[in-house]
């Protein structure tokens, strides 16, 4: 297997499915690797969608990646819903190398004011991005 330059997760936003966003990809160098994490609930993936579920899949996915591609940038990219999963990693020990959001929110309650469907199921415990991604840092390894 021929090294990536650098390893994306893409965290996909609340509409449809990881299978969905196989358009994204043209986005991405082509040296790069990239990974669509598919949410608990969504797709054929079993479980209940929730911020819990949502963040818990995130840091699986994002662990799992850190042990597979030790010495390889690990990159999130987030669109909506995502971004609030994505923002969460950067508590991580070894945080993601680069952050890219596309549509994100600042905090899902002032999003959910406007909105009603899908997004009440994930009001309980609601992400805080700005307050998530204020004490990242960039850690060049």
């Amino acid at each position: 297997m021929v090294q990536p330059r650098n390893v994306w997760l893409l965290l996909h936003g609340n509409g449809g499915q990881a299978a969905d966003r196989i358009y994204a990809l043209s986005a991405f160098d082509a040296d790069d690797a990239v990974f669509i994490l598919e949410y608990p609930g969504y797709g054929t993936r079993e479980g209940k969608p929730s911020r819990r579920s949502f963040d818990a899949a995130a840091r699986q996915a994002f662990a799992l990646l850190r042990e597979r591609f030790p010495d390889t940038p690990l990159c999130i990219a987030a669109e909506s819903i995502g971004s609030g999963p994505a923002s969460v990693l950067a508590s991580e020990l070894h945080p993601p190398d680069k952050f890219a959001f596309v549509v994100p929110f600042d905090n899902l309650k002032s999003v959910a004011r406007g909105h009603a469907g899908p997004l009440g199921l994930l009001m309980a415990g609601s992400w805080d991005n700005v307050g998530a991604l204020g004490a990242y840092r960039f850690h060049n390894s």
